[in-house]
């Protein structure tokens, strides 16, 4: 995903370092942490800190975004929703073959092509990426630990009000009536995936748990 906006504050840095405290003594060789969340929880913001302080200690990481991993082009979904229902809205919009396998890939140290999308132009581009120097491998997505090959799951809690706030601030996508609908059944299904955490980071992103 290229093009996106994060805004990060010290509070993040402080939540991501106490995380990495606890990670980086059971971190192991190809290691896949995932990141789950609803939009505008922090997933992006508290991936890319973590995996920058990881990276502090010598270790080589790479992040998958899993809006690059959607079924169905961003230009053509917003239709594709309107026309097959909100009952669609949930954790197969990705697509986890391709996921499996590029997860396959960094398990194995090989080379691989992965989508990513240009948000300003709305395509979707291909990626080359050489899996054998990388350690370790964050994936944060809505339903990112949904993930079967997943070694720690991570789930960030959120608030109504900080999701549409966050959604209005990044301008990804129009936030209009649709958009708070499809927000409202995005955060039903994430919240389903909340039984397979390991670590649950609270809202104020000043804790976590270990379940």
């Amino acid at each position: 995903m290229t093009e996106d906006i994060l805004y990060i504050s010290d509070d993040d840095w402080q939540i991501a370092k106490r995380l990495a405290d606890y990670i980086l003594p059971n971190l192991k060789e190809k290691m896949i942490i995932c990141f789950s969340g609803a939009s505008g929880s922090g997933k992006s913001v508290l991936s890319y800190c973590l995996a920058k302080t990881i990276a502090n200690t010598h270790y080589t990481i790479k992040i998958l975004h899993l809006d690059d991993f959607y079924r169905v082009a961003p230009k053509e979904r917003t239709t594709w929703r309107k026309i097959n229902g909100m009952d669609k809205i949930g954790v197969n919009e990705y697509d986890w073959p391709l996921i499996e396998q590029v997860s396959s890939n960094f398990k194995s140290g090989e080379i691989a092509e992965i989508p990513s999308v240009d948000l300003i132009n709305q395509f979707t581009d291909k990626l080359i990426i050489d899996f054998n120097p990388i350690n370790l491998l964050i994936v944060e997505g809505l339903y990112a630990i949904h993930h079967p090959f997943s070694d720690l799951n991570i789930f960030i809690e959120s608030n109504p009000k900080a999701v549409a706030s966050a959604q209005m601030l990044r301008k990804k996508e129009i936030f209009d009536d649709f958009r708070k609908n499809v927000i409202e059944r995005e955060c039903k299904a994430v919240e389903s995936l909340k039984k397979n955490a390991d670590i649950i980071v609270n809202k104020d992103f000043d804790s976590f748990e270990l379940i």
